[in-house]
């Protein structure tokens, strides 16, 4: 009687409001911190690379370049 009914309430779901985008940020970056980290470098070196196209600068542009295949992969 009694103890069923306590299981039965035990069992009930409870709500758990949505994490916000910050919350689950920190929570994947405090997971994988190397991702977000490898991500950022690779960006940098890809607009540097790019500047270094624009301005000509054909050695630092092919350096740029592979900074950044090193960053991704590596």
């Amino acid at each position: 009687g009694e103890e069923m009914q306590l299981r039965q309430i035990e069992q009930i779901p409870t709500y758990k409001p949505p994490e916000t985008f910050d919350q689950k940020l920190y929570r994947k970056f405090s997971k994988e911190p190397l991702v977000p980290i490898g991500c950022a470098t690779t960006a940098y070196f890809l607009a540097s690379g790019i500047r270094s196209f624009y301005d000509r600068d054909a050695i630092k542009s092919q350096k740029m370049m592979r900074l950044r295949v090193g960053a991704q992969f590596g």
